[in-house]
């Protein structure tokens, strides 16, 4: 979010970002989401958890791209313990 901020005070968006660019990720903020019942947290209303073969689900949606969520209690001790011990094996 900063590069964003910081590109665009510079004026230099264009040098750096590819209109057609393929890249995307499911940004978690619960007022885009399209809810009929928009809740004040979706961590709240949607299932999460982090399966031991290293997939996150959300609800039932297999996360294979950036995820940017909003809730600082997404992550919890949990799932940051898989990803450390996920990290030790892939390094």
């Amino acid at each position: 979010m900063c590069a964003a901020i910081v590109s665009k005070i510079l004026g230099n968006e264009k040098d750096i970002t590819d209109p057609n660019s393929y890249i995307t990720f499911t940004h978690m903020k619960p007022r885009i989401q399209g809810w009929y019942n928009v809740p004040e947290r979706w961590t709240k209303v949607l299932g999460k958890y982090y399966t031991d073969e290293g997939n996150l689900f959300l609800g039932n949606y297999l996360q294979t791209k950036v995820l940017h969520y909003v809730e600082n209690d997404f992550l919890t001790d949990e799932i940051i313990e898989k990803l450390k011990n996920e990290s030790k094996v892939l390094h």
